[in-house]
């Protein structure tokens, strides 16, 4: 599959899309997101933070704040000189207000929960 997508897609950001985990639609041709993906990742990198750290929700906060924006935009965007400070920023807007950090622990929780 992986390779129909990149011979479909060319070269450019659509094909780092392709590599780094998106699927080719049949019908549109068009790459999407696995959210499969992403939640394999988020879990990845949330087992790999203890979970008694006393900055386990800003960790964990900022961890899948991280896999989201490599999932959107593609791994390249590490390297933006600026990622680290924009995930801070994220991050922090999300944990300032109690509906969104409530949502994050939900989430967090469960991606943690699943076997």
């Amino acid at each position: 599959m992986r390779s129909l997508a990149t011979e479909k897609l060319g070269s450019g950001v659509q094909r780092k899309q392709a590599e780094a985990g998106s699927i080719l639609s049949i019908e549109s041709g068009v790459p999407k997101r696995d959210k499969r993906l992403l939640r394999d990742k988020i879990k990845i990198r949330l087992k790999s933070i203890n979970e008694n750290d006393e900055n386990f929700n800003y960790l964990a906060s900022s961890g899948t704040i991280k896999e989201v924006l490599i999932w959107e935009f593609s791994d390249e965007f590490v390297s933006h000189p600026e990622f680290g400070r924009i995930v801070k920023h994220i991050t922090m807007q999300i944990l300032d207000g109690a509906a969104s950090r409530d949502a994050m622990e939900v989430l967090i929780q469960s991606v943690l929960s699943e076997a």
